[in-house]
């Protein structure tokens, strides 16, 4: 089981990066992942689930649930690029909310543009 959690503190967002099986311990370290996330004040979580070769029921639940919470805090979690065995698992488990695009997971408020200069009579 591999899990890799990157944050960009100042734009309050973070990648986790799952590959492999997550069963078990695997499930533990996900949700140590997650915890760590949502302590560091991240309110966007995209989740790479490219090389995930096989996940349980309940890893999918907490991911689900981590959605759902950050969701209703006005922020966001993203599976990207999710394997086959991803996909049918989420599909199987009730969990096919985690398969749908609900924005990017980019920085809460758009990046102010340059300002116009006041115009002198």
């Amino acid at each position: 089981m591999y899990c890799q959690l990157l944050i960009i503190f100042a734009a309050r967002r973070a990648t986790l990066r799952l590959a492999d099986g997550l069963d078990g311990y695997g499930e533990q370290q996900l949700q140590r992942r997650i915890d760590d996330a949502l302590t560091a004040g991240c309110d966007r979580l995209a989740v790479d689930c490219a090389r995930v070769e096989r996940i349980q029921r309940e890893s999918l639940i907490a991911l689900s649930a981590t959605k759902e919470h950050l969701q209703a805090r006005g922020g966001s979690l993203v599976v990207r690029s999710p394997s086959r065995a991803f996909v049918h698992a989420a599909e199987l488990a009730g969990c096919a909310d985690l398969l749908e695009r609900s924005g990017p997971p980019g920085p809460i408020a758009p990046r102010p543009g340059p300002r116009a200069l006041p115009r002198l009579s």
